[in-house]
Order: structure tokens, then sequence, then C-alpha cells
């Protein structure tokens, strides 16, 4: 018994090693990844001066990069970044390249401009990729954090999460517990953004758990940071502002004047929730004054509108409007639309109390405007929360799987070892070590059809809850359509009234415009319940499409005029179609109204129908063009441009309404009547050409 006491004994010893080197390696990790702190730019800079290898000058200038990118300093990082791509290739070193384009993509994104910071994460993750080998995965799952934290920006929550997920599969392949820590944090953002919390404070907890354990400052200072935010939706406020004073000291260590800010705002929210006012505004002050040093626009939009609610509560009015007109200017200027209707809304909210009932007026206006227009992307970003919470659940039932898979595996090689390992073992110590195994296996492998049963129910779940959410829409809609056309009518008969002062005649103005963008909403929302649930039952008719095409130009002649458009008809006579001419009158009416609605004013539509063929069987079809001078797309867009309430770059140009669904119902009808619709664009502002191919039936 004692032979065998000692053969366990060892063999924990081995296990209490590997978790040793686990956390060493890990140790290691975050001295990398934190060498940056410790140096100066002086010192980086003068040696950049000195006669040193390629090698060296190129990781030298990624570190300055990082180094002013914590410092704000947006701009310069950015140059240093590009100064080393410039050496980087010059030496053919595919991680120091990936290193430099990752520096460079993620100041862009600090400075709003996502475009740019996207295709630079994507080519680091290529020379990461070329380089392999473990450096490579490091690179790799280095750039999928930043990256994730943009696409998380952009509320594109289903994205991150997969791009999360796979960092995490690398990070713990790589046995990296401290690059996991920064996962975590960043799942708890993801599920912050979906309202969440209690989901997002277990992340947030591991990932404070994980930073401590490192003594790891700077990540603990962002992390207690969210923790915070956390308290705060929990109206937990004495609580937060304890959590933000603990991270305010670390970050005050740090210099890092942008994150400084942050916590120092979230501070003057918490004091303004428990109305402190007095403290509100002096944290409101210091934060404005480091965001308007460092020239942050963002947070500065949002703090101007925050120290205006505290001189709104404290009874001062003028200086409230004041900030809240700043708050206006800036939003407005770098397009911060989401903070839009809270700014217009305090407006008109200050407007009243200012006795300035025609600023009132207009400021109530704006935000009705702003609020319609961003409705659907509103429904958009909802419908992204919910996938985004079921693949949540989805990958980490995958994760789990894949290492209780990843445990069987290990427990069979250890039964191979033991067995191997048998002579120098007692009879007894096999047997007893044997049955240990077995038994570990067969608790892996009963968890992992857990989890796969449970895989296959969430699916389930979520077939069923899309039909409960189409039903909800078309039930929904189809209530609302009837008292909408009343009320659009009423209106009608107000806005044609000779009674009617003009007061009151703006004012229908007003009704009938935004009860009519309701109103084809509504429209487009049961087309579309109808078209997903096989509802629509198409006619069959001799259709003239020549004649169609003629008679749908004649009607939009007039918008088109009134933004000084030309309309150009290249239309072949006698063509004819046997297919549904309500349904088509659909289709080309909103392919003509967006080629007007995204077009600026003097600029070309063309319509075009001629014989062709279709693409894929060369047999003889009917060929319908719709192109426009207007604003086009980006490649990246392309697969978005067919998609519902899909958020794409152009604008209507003359504040038209868009409901996000008119394409999608487009390609839907057209695929029905048996057609195919392509589009194509040159390029942003170059333009959009949409083309339908009908097969002609006899």
């Amino acid at each position: 018994m004692k032979f065998i006491s000692i053969s366990l004994l060892s063999i924990a010893c081995l296990i209490g090693t590997d978790l040793l080197q686990n956390f060493n390696k890990s140790s290691r990790l975050y001295a990398q990844t934190t060498s940056v702190r410790g140096l100066n730019a002086d010192s980086l800079l003068s040696q950049l001066k000195t006669d040193i290898a390629d090698s060296t000058r190129a990781k030298i200038l990624n570190d300055l990069a990082a180094i002013y990118n914590r410092k704000s300093l947006f701009d310069s990082s950015i140059y240093f970044a590009q100064e080393s791509q410039k050496v980087s290739k010059k030496v053919n070193n595919s991680m120091l390249l990936g290193r430099s384009l990752q520096e460079e993509a993620i100041s862009r994104s600090d400075k709003g401009e996502y475009r740019m910071a996207e295709k630079l994460y994507k080519e680091a993750i290529e020379e990461y990729r070329f380089n392999g080998g473990e450096k490579g995965e490091r690179g790799i799952a280095s750039v999928y954090m930043n990256y994730g934290l943009l696409l998380t920006n952009r509320g594109e929550y289903v994205k991150a999460m997969e791009i999360y997920f796979n960092a995490l599969k690398i990070r713990d392949a790589l046995q990296d517990t401290f690059g996991m820590g920064g996962i975590f944090n960043n799942l708890g953002l993801i599920y912050e953004k979906l309202e969440k919390y209690d989901e997002a404070l277990a992340y947030y907890r591991k990932a404070e758990k994980i930073a401590r354990q490192f003594d790891a400052q700077t990540p603990l200072a962002a992390t207690l940071n969210n923790i915070g935010i956390i308290c705060e939706r929990l109206q937990k406020y004495h609580e937060a502002i304890q959590v933000y004073e603990e991270a305010l000291s670390i970050k005050e260590k740090t210099g890092n004047k942008r994150s400084i800010a942050v916590t120092i705002s979230n501070l003057a929210n918490s004091f303004r929730a428990l109305n402190q006012l007095d403290l509100s505004l002096t944290y409101d002050q210091k934060a404005i004054k480091i965001q308007e040093e460092i020239g942050d626009k963002r947070s500065l939009a949002i703090s101007y509108r925050a120290i205006s609610t505290t001189y709104s509560m404290l009874g001062q009015i003028q200086k409230s409007y004041f900030y809240a007109q700043r708050s206006r200017e800036i939003t407005e200027s770098i397009g911060l639309r989401e903070e839009l209707p809270k700014v217009y809304l305090a407006l008109f909210d200050l407007s009243s109390k200012i006795g300035k009932p025609d600023s009132s007026n207009y400021w109530i206006g704006r935000y009705v405007g702003i609020r319609d227009s961003i409705f659907n992307e509103g429904m958009f970003k909802r419908t992204e929360e919910l996938k985004a919470l079921y693949e949540a659940e989805k990958k980490e039932l995958e994760i789990s799987a894949l290492t209780n898979q990843a445990t069987i595996a290990k427990l069979e090689k250890e039964q191979e070892r033991i067995i191997f390992l048998g002579g120098g073992l007692g009879l007894g110590a096999i047997i007893l070590l044997l049955g240990i195994n077995v038994r570990q296996k067969k608790k892996a492998a009963l968890e992992l059809e857990k989890q796969n049963a449970l895989l296959i129910k969430l699916n389930e779940e979520l077939v069923k809850a899309n039909q409960v959410k189409s039903n909800l829409l078309a039930i929904t809609s189809h209530d609302l359509k009837n008292p909408l056309q009343i009320i659009l009518g009423l209106a009608e008969l107000i806005h044609d009234s000779k009674a009617a002062d003009e007061s009151i005649k703006k004012l229908s103005s007003k009704i009938l415009s935004s009860t009519d963008r309701m109103y084809k909403l509504i429209l487009d929302l049961l087309d579309n319940a109808a078209l997903e649930q096989g509802y629509i039952e198409l006619k069959q008719e001799r259709v003239n499409i020549s004649q169609l095409l003629e008679e749908i130009t004649s009607t939009f002649e007039a918008k088109c005029t009134s933004k000084n458009q030309e309309m150009i008809k290249e239309i072949e006579s006698g063509l004819t179609l046997q297919s549904d001419s309500e349904r088509l009158t659909q289709v080309f009416e909103n392919l003509l109204s967006n080629a007007i609605k995204y077009s600026p004013s003097a600029k070309r539509i063309w319509i075009k129908a001629k014989r062709s063929a279709m693409p894929s069987t060369n047999s003889e079809a009917i060929e319908i063009k719709f192109i426009d001078e207007g604003q086009g797309f980006y490649e990246h867009e392309k697969d978005k441009i067919f998609g519902q309430f899909q958020k794409l770059s152009a604008r209507p140009t003359a504040g038209e309404s868009s409901s996000g669904l008119g394409l999608s119902i487009v390609k839907q009808l057209v695929e029905r009547m048996g057609g195919l619709i392509e589009s194509t664009s040159a390029g942003k502002d170059k333009g959009a050409e949409f083309t339908i191919y009908f097969p002609v039936n006899s």
C-alpha cells in the first residue's frame, strides 16, 4: 500500500508541475504583453538615431506606436506604425509587419475610422497566419481581441462573439491564462450591451480574478471600470463609486488620459444618480478638461450632455442649454447617431424652460425625425442581440463539448501510459489507476452527451422563437394598418381644409409625413412576414413590361424634378412576360425610388429594358436595369445589400425614410417570380446598378 501511495503522489506531483508551468508560461506572456509599459518614448527615439538592425528598428517603431496610442496621440501612433510597416517589409518579417498593422488598426479604431481599422486587422491576421507556429497563433489571438472590440462598438455582436470564441480556443490551446482574462472582459462587454447584467458581471469577475492573479494593473483598471458600470445599471451607486475609485487610482499611475477621463465621467454619473450634484459637477468638469485637451470628440459630446443635465438639476438652465448646444454641435459633426435623439430631446425640454416655443417645436421635430430614421436600425440591432445571445449560449456549449472530447482523448492517452509503465508499478496500483481512469472517461462521455442534447434543444427553441417573431410582426402590423389609414385620411382632410390656418396646416403636414412613413413600414413588414411564411400568392397574367415601366417612370418624374435629377429611359417596345403585374410594379417602384432617394441632386438615373439571356442557362430572358450616379456601396457591403434591416454606408440624400426591408422584399419577390437580381457598384460615391433577369415564358 505504501508503494501505491508513493505512485499516486508522484502522479499528483506531475499534475502540479503542469499547472505551475502553465502559470509561469502565462506570467511570461504577461511580461511580454506589458513590456512596452516600462519603456520611455524619449529613450526609444534616441535609439532610432543609432546604428541598429532593421528588425530592431521595426520593433522600436511598434513600441512607439503603442506608447503614443496609450497617450491618445493617435496620429503619432499611426505614423510610427506605418514607418514600422516599411521596415518590416524590407526585412521580410511577417511577425513585425503583423504587429505594425495591428498597432495602426487600434489607433484608427480609436479615431472612429472603423472601415480602415477592419481592413488593417484582416491584413495583420494574414501576416500572422503566414508566419505560422505558436508566435503566429498568439498574434492572431491578439488581433481577434481588438477586432472583436471594433465589432462590438459597431453593434455586430454575433460576429464579435464568433471572433472572441475563436480567440478563446487559441488562448486555451496555448495555455495562456492571462490572455483568456482579456477575452472574458470583452465577452462581458457584449453581455452588458445586451443588458444581460448578471452574465456580464460573471465574465468581468473572471477577468478581475485573473488580472489580480498576475498583478496586471492596466487590465485590472479596465475591468473594474466595467464592473462599476454594471453596478450603476443595477442601481448600486455606492458600490459603483467604490469600484470606480479603485480603477481611477490605478489609471492615474499609468497616465492614459483617455481612460482616466472615462472613469471620471462614470463617477460623475454615479454622484448625479445619488443627487450629489456638486460632486457630480466637479467630476464632469474634470472629465471635460481632459477630453478637450486630447481631442476625444465622441466622449466630449457625451460629457457635454451629462454636465448639461447636472446644471439643469441645479436649476442653472442657461448653462444647461449652452452645454446641450455644444453637445449637439459635436454630435452632428461626427455623426454620432445614437446620441442625437437624447440631445434633441434635452434641447426641446430646455427651450420650453427658457421660454422659446418656436425653438422647442423645432427640436421636437428634429427628435421625431431622427427617432424615426433609427427606428429600423434599432429593430435590426435587437434582432442581432437576440442572435448574439443564442450564439453565446451555443458557443459556450460547443467549447464545453470540445473540452470534454479533449478530456476523453487525454484520459485514453493516460490509460496507455499507465499500461506502458505497468512494469514499474504493482498490480494493485495499475488496477486502481485504470479504475479511476475508466470512471473519469464515463463521466466525461456522459457530460458530452448532455451538452450535445442541450445544443439540439437550443436549435429547436431558436426555430420556434423565429416563428413566434414572424407571427407577432404580422399580427401587430396588420392591427396597426387600419387605424393608421384612418389617421392618414383625417390628416389629409385637415391639411386640405380651407378653414385651417397656416400653423394647423404645418402640423397636419408633419402628421401626414410621419403617418405615411409608418404606413409604408407596416406594409413592408406585412409583405416580409407573408414572404417568410409563404403566404404570398402570385397571379399569372400576360404583362407588357415596356408599358408598365413607362407608366411607373412617369409617376416618379415629379420626384426627380424636385431633386433636379435627370431620368433617362432606354426601354425596348413590345417586351411581354407571363407574371404578376402588381408584384412587378412593387419591385420596379422600389428600385426606382431607391435610385432617386440615394442620389444627390443634379444626378442622372437610367431605366433600361431589353431582350437578353439568363446568365446561368443562356435561355431567352428580359433584362431590366436601374442605374444611378448616387452613393453606391463598398465591396464589403455587397453581401448585405439584400439583407433585412441592414445598416449600410448609403443614406437618403434629402431626409427620405427607409424601412430597411425594401431590397430584401424585392429579392424575394423576383426569385418567387422565377427571376434573378444582381447588384454592382464601382465603389463608394460611384453609383449603383441593379439588374433583373426574367425568363420569357410562352
